[in-house]
């Protein structure tokens, strides 16, 4: 019993570490905060589906904020391809997804083959707003 209830003294103990540690500023959880900048227009659902669980349109989350996006990448057509299949870039030893994996090395999402080309650069688009 004793073991017990040490392990579970440990266990919230370190629990409650992690969650009490200091927050970046300008960060935030995508699913907790409500009080978010809405964007002009209205995003696609594809990216509801896809994106908004770690992407905010002007606050970093757990990946980087959307808004002005495209001034922060090489081109359209580098981002077409990091949409489709981050890894291979970065197995292609590609500077920017590089270095974007390194800012967050144990999330990578970044593989919608399925989107097509236009849905993509609706995406681009809201991102431009």
């Amino acid at each position: 019993m004793k073991p017990l209830i040490i392990l579970l003294f440990v266990g919230f103990t370190v629990l409650n570490m992690g969650c009490n540690q200091r927050k970046e500023k300008g960060f935030a959880c995508a699913n907790k905060d409500q009080e978010i900048k809405v964007s002009k227009q209205k995003s696609p659902v594809y990216f509801k589906k896809n994106c908004a669980a770690c992407h905010l349109f002007d606050k970093n989350s757990t990946g980087p904020a959307l808004q002005g996006m495209m001034k922060r990448l090489p081109n359209r057509e580098w981002l077409l391809s990091y949409l489709q299949n981050e890894d291979s870039l970065i197995r292609l030893g590609d500077s920017t997804a590089i270095r974007i994996s390194k800012r967050l090395p144990a999330v990578r999402f970044h593989r919608f083959p399925g989107l097509t080309n236009r849905q993509l650069d609706e995406l681009i688009q809201y991102s431009k707003q």
